[in-house]
């Protein structure tokens, strides 16, 4: 049987999952600012050229305070409105044809649990992996508890066991990063940045 995993950003979707979601928030006050910062031109050109994680480090500073519930509730209002902007057509016919397969699914991104929850329920996966916010009392820290950039097969293992393990392991992804999963699949596929194409 083929086990099909995908990327979230860039491969099903064609834009920064954890930035556009801070970004379509309604802060105020700091976060407001924090949101704003992150994804501004400065910080764009810090994360680029000297730490790669400046401005998602501080988008996920701006949700500090905010509870588990009212993240996840957001988080699917932001999927379903994303999914009609952004969705890659080509990547989500791939996982509808798969799921029409019976074939098993399985999201594999470094974007934000709540995201990846409610990218998992719309597109009726059968699993998936993410960072972890970092939660105190189901109030987030404004930091993460476990980031699975360029560690996605690992966290598939940990998750799934055997489930995402199979003897044909089909992998679409537009991140040279994830040569993790890559090396552990069959079939890769590389999603050209900013066209979509596979």
């Amino acid at each position: 049987m083929t086990t099909v995993i995908v990327d979230l950003d860039g491969t099903l979707i064609r834009e920064n999952s954890t930035l556009r979601f801070v970004q379509s928030l309604p802060l105020t006050s700091w976060r407001r600012l924090a949101a704003v910062l992150a994804i501004s031109r400065p910080a764009t050109f810090v994360s680029h050229y000297f730490y790669g994680q400046f401005s998602r480090n501080l988008a996920i500073l701006s949700l500090k305070g905010l509870s588990r519930d009212y993240l996840c509730s957001q988080a699917a209002i932001y999927v379903s409105d994303c999914f009609e902007r952004f969705a890659n057509p080509e990547v989500v016919s791939v996982v509808k044809k798969a799921r029409a397969e019976n074939s098993p699914i399985f999201l594999a991104t470094a974007t934000l649990d709540c995201i990846a929850a409610a990218v998992v329920s719309k597109m009726r996966l059968t699993g998936g992996v993410s960072s972890q916010l970092s939660y105190n009392q189901g109030i987030c820290t404004g930091n993460l508890a476990r980031d699975i950039t360029g560690n996605k097969w690992s966290a598939l293992i940990d998750a799934f066991g055997p489930l995402a393990q199979s003897d044909n392991i089909v992998f679409y992804t537009d991140n040279r990063e994830d040569v993790d999963v890559a090396a552990n699949a069959q079939e890769v596929h590389w999603v050209e940045e900013h066209r979509g194409t596979v």
